[in-house]
C-alpha cells in the first residue's frame, strides 16, 4: 500500500513512496508539489487527492495528485487563519481536516469564539454540507481529534504520557458524551492523529515516528 508524507507545519509538497519498507528506506517514488503551499501537520490523502489548508486563507484546498485538478472552498470568511490565534491547545493548526465512511470534516473556529466548530463537507465536489457549532467545547482545551463514523472523537493532550478522550460528538445524533477513552502519547508529541476509514486505523505522527493502531472503538451516543 502506498504512503504519502508532508513536511511539518508548512510546506508545499507531497513525497510519495511505493509502499511503507520504501518508507522506512526513504526510497522516494514521487515529489508532487502542490500549486498553493500548505499550513498545519493534518493534510489528508483520500482517493489519489490531498485535502490540506492553502496557507494564509481560510479555504480548504483539494488537489488531485495524478490529474492535477485543483479546487478549493471557503471555509468561512470569520474562520481563524493566521496569527497565533490557533485551533486546537500547544498546536500550530488553524484547521484539522479528517475523513471517515462518509464524508469531509473540517474543524476549525471563529475569530472571535471560543468553542469548536466542525464543517461536513462533500468530498468529491467540496460542497459544505452543514456545520455545527459546538459551544460546549473550548478549542484550547482539547488536542487533537478525528471522525469515525459520525463520531467525533476530542483528545485532551498531544504532549502528556497518559491521556484520554475526554469529550465525543456524535453528528448525526446530535449528542455529547464523555467516553473516557485512555489515550497514550507514546513519545509525548502526537502532532497528527488520522483515521483512515479503508482499513479502520488510526495513524499518527508522534514525535518523528509514524504509529499505527486499531480503531476499537465501540462507543455510540445513545
Amino acid at each position: 500500500m502506498k504512503r504519502w508524507v508532508t513536511s511539518h507545519f508548512q510546506g508545499q509538497s507531497v513525497t510519495e513512496y511505493l509502499d511503507e519498507a520504501a518508507l522506512r528506506r526513504h526510497r522516494v517514488h514521487v515529489m508532487h508539489k502542490l500549486p498553493y503551499p500548505y499550513d498545519g501537520t493534518n493534510p489528508v490523502l483520500f482517493n489519489g487527492s490531498i485535502y490540506y489548508h492553502r496557507a494564509g486563507t481560510p479555504k480548504i484546498a483539494k488537489y488531485e495528485l495524478y490529474s492535477k485538478r485543483y479546487s478549493e472552498v471557503l471555509i468561512h470568511k470569520r474562520a481563524a487563519h493566521r496569527g497565533t490565534n490557533y485551533l486546537f491547545n500547544l498546536s500550530l493548526n488553524y484547521f484539522d481536516i479528517a475523513v471517515d465512511e462518509n464524508a469531509l470534516w473540517v474543524l476549525f473556529h471563529y475569530e472571535d469564539a471560543d468553542f469548536l466548530s466542525v464543517a461536513k463537507v462533500d468530498i468529491h465536489n467540496l460542497t459544505i454540507y452543514d456545520t455545527w457549532n459546538l459551544t460546549l467545547i473550548n478549542h484550547t482545551e482539547v488536542a487533537n481529534g478525528f471522525v469515525v463514523c459520525g463520531v467525533l472523537y476530542l483528545i485532551t493532550s498531544s504532549y502528556e504520557l497518559r491521556s484520554d478522550i475526554s469529550i465525543a460528538y456524535d453528528f448525526y445524533r446530535g449528542k455529547y458524551r464523555k467516553p473516557n477513552i485512555e489515550w497514550i502519547n507514546l513519545y509525548r508529541n502526537s502532532n497528527m492523529v488520522s483515521y483512515n476509514p479503508y482499513d479502520k486505523r488510526i495513524y499518527i505522527y508522534d514525535h518523528g515516528y509514524l504509529l499505527t493502531l486499531p480503531a476499537y472503538i465501540t462507543w455510540r451516543a445513545k
